[in-house]
């Protein structure tokens, strides 16, 4: 179980279970429990940005929980999200949301994974390497695009 608590004066707290003890979390930002805890903190690790938007944040847990259930056989499930903002209000993030989440990440991760290879490639020309970095942004901000489009859409549904 993990448990967040604030005050108006002080800084949240993570508290933890490990066995049959509760302790307070060695991270303010991110804190996970159970047996795919060592490949979230890890793939955590990899993506942090201290200080990036809580809704970035929603982004990214839901992609390493989706990549710790495909990799972890002993971990699986639904996956809930609850975004708790300063003032202490919850909102719910359904399997919807969070599959959206996963999509939209997963797609990034395959673009990253690809340039990261044509970046160490150091037998193509420049001019390939060019083409290949050319091509890398332009799918990107395709699929910020296609993001930005469908959110509008639901926004205009939901009214």
């Amino acid at each position: 179980m993990i448990v967040g608590i604030s005050t108006p004066r002080d800084r949240p707290v993570l508290f933890k279970t490990v066995g049959t003890a509760i302790l307070l979390s060695d991270s303010y930002e991110y804190v996970y429990l159970g047996a795919g805890m060592e490949m979230a903190m890890y793939l955590t690790s990899r993506l942090w940005v201290s200080g990036m938007p809580i809704s970035v944040g929603e982004l990214m847990a839901a992609f390493i929980l989706w990549e710790v259930k495909q990799h972890i056989k002993t971990c699986g499930g639904e996956t809930v999200i609850y975004r708790v903002d300063d003032a202490g209000n919850l909102q719910y993030r359904g399997e919807g949301d969070i599959r959206d989440f996963q999509d939209y990440f997963s797609s990034i991760d395959r673009q990253v994974q690809r340039i990261r290879v044509h970046t160490a490639n150091l037998e193509s020309s420049n001019q390939e390497f060019e083409q290949k970095l050319t091509g890398f942004c332009e799918d990107t901000r395709a699929l910020r695009k296609i993001r930005l489009e469908k959110l509008k859409s639901e926004q205009n549904l939901k009214l």
